[in-house]
């Protein structure tokens, strides 16, 4: 039985030139800039915006830019939250298009001194998924009536409280 012997793969003479792994990751890192200032983030984690501050400040004075601005920004937390949430893509869609229409409507009663911009939206995106869950439990209530099991209950039921007997 013949076993090779593997040899490591040199890719041309070892010279003294040649960085070391040490020397190596200390040029990456310095090409890279890892240890360079990360972007700022806002307290739910989100890279802040250039100026959110003034985001926030045209938002309330209803400037459409910064609604648009806004929905750039923070379209994918508040849909990723419904997603999570609801399990169900059409729904998470919905509910983000109604937490901006919600937020839009209700921009004067925003309060940057409570809280930034984001957090509000993810707040009206709490509100909104429990409002789409309860819709749920509604058409769950309305699909289930109608079948005519439902229906044969309902009828049976009706009949004998009305006549008091089983």
């Amino acid at each position: 039985m013949i076993t090779a012997v593997r040899e490591p793969i040199r890719r041309g003479p070892v010279t003294d030139s040649q960085p070391t792994p040490s020397q190596a990751w200390l040029d990456f890192e310095r090409s890279h800039r890892l240890d360079a200032e990360l972007p700022p983030r806002d307290r739910l984690g989100a890279v802040a915006g250039p100026g959110d501050g003034g985001l926030e400040e045209e938002f309330r004075a209803g400037n459409e830019a910064a609604l648009r601005s806004a929905y750039e920004l923070w379209s994918a937390q508040v849909y990723s939250v419904a997603r999570r949430t609801l399990r169900d893509d059409q729904d998470a869609e919905d509910v983000t298009q109604q937490v901006f229409v919600a937020a839009w409507q209700a921009r004067e009663r925003f309060d940057a001194s409570a809280g930034p911009l984001p957090a509000w939206l993810l707040g009206i995106t709490r509100h909104k998924v429990v409002d789409r869950m309860r819709s749920r439990g509604r058409d769950h209530s309305v699909l289930e009536s109608s079948s005519p099991a439902a229906e044969h209950a309902l009828r049976s039921g009706a009949e004998t409280s009305a006549d008091g007997q089983p």
